[in-house]
């Protein structure tokens, strides 16, 4: 479990410092430009799939995702 919880250590620095870094959104909140263990994990051992809502036809952005 701990070289589990390391190797995804690993990957979310990884994401944060190789990809994320390079969004340069001034209105975006340092928080909303990263990635944490809670972003999938959002308090489970195991990350829970995400399932979008279904889409009703002419109004596929009534409803935009929030902001993790």
């Amino acid at each position: 479990e701990k070289n589990t919880a390391r190797t995804m250590i690993t990957m979310t620095n990884e994401i944060n410092d190789k990809y994320l870094s390079q969004i340069h959104d001034p209105d975006a909140a340092p928080d909303q430009k990263t990635v944490a263990c809670g972003t999938c994990h959002r308090g489970h051992s195991m990350p829970i799939t995400y399932k979008p809502p279904p889409e009703h036809e002419g109004h596929e952005h009534a409803n935009p995702p929030a902001k993790p």
